[in-house]
């Protein structure tokens, strides 16, 4: 008991004391530290995480670039509309014109054959046969060889014709044409088709 109350043992336990109470304190105070450097780092994350709903998404820094390819996109499909309809214009237009090319050409055919229906021509084979009935009508009167031609179909009559002479011709038709209407109708149109006539062995009319 002595050697405890003796001041110099006295004064190491203090000491001994004093250190472990700092130790203590000490840790403690480490501890609490750390718990607060953990809180204090997790706190940025939050405020960036709040702060991050009033800032854009990344994927829309360049939404100026994207509305410009949507209105080029928008451009082009106008375009193309544009386009379609000027060959929708043209085809229509070909059309047409390919329907009225088809008329032409077929009025042109009608107007061909019409115009072949009208010309008579003599066949090689033809001319010694119609050179012998062209002279022996000639022989005949006016007023005979117009009964007689008023029964012949309207072109062998106009292939005779075209091997007698202008005057006995015009003779022949003068009396058919005072036979009434329908037989001065037929002498017009026997006349033109002589106009029209190919003689191809060109031979003169009959002497």
């Amino acid at each position: 008991m002595k050697l405890i109350k003796s001041p110099w043992v006295a004064s190491i336990i203090g000491m001994i004391l004093y250190l472990l109470i700092t130790a203590v304190t000490m840790k403690a105070a480490v501890k609490k530290n750390a718990s607060t450097s953990v809180e204090t780092s997790e706190e940025p994350h939050a405020e960036e995480a709040d702060s991050g709903h009033g800032t854009m998404p990344a994927w829309t820094a360049n939404s100026t670039d994207v509305d410009q390819m949507i209105k080029e996109l928008r451009l082009e499909k106008e375009t193309l509309k544009i386009r379609a309809k000027q060959l929708q214009d043209l085809e229509a237009r070909l059309q047409s014109d390919r329907q009225e090319m088809n008329q032409m050409t077929q009025a042109v055919g009608r107007m061909q054959k019409e115009f072949e229906a009208a010309i008579t021509k003599v066949g090689e084979e033809e001319t010694a046969n119609l050179k012998r009935l062209a002279k022996t009508y000639s022989l005949m009167t006016p007023e005979s060889a117009a009964q007689v031609f008023k029964q012949l179909e309207e072109t062998s009559l106009v292939k005779v014709l075209m091997f007698m002479k202008d005057s006995q011709v015009s003779a022949i038709l003068d009396r058919l044409a005072k036979e009434g209407e329908s037989e001065a109708k037929r002498v017009a149109s026997i006349s033109e088709r002589l106009r029209l006539s190919i003689n191809p062995n060109n031979t003169p009319p009959t002497k």
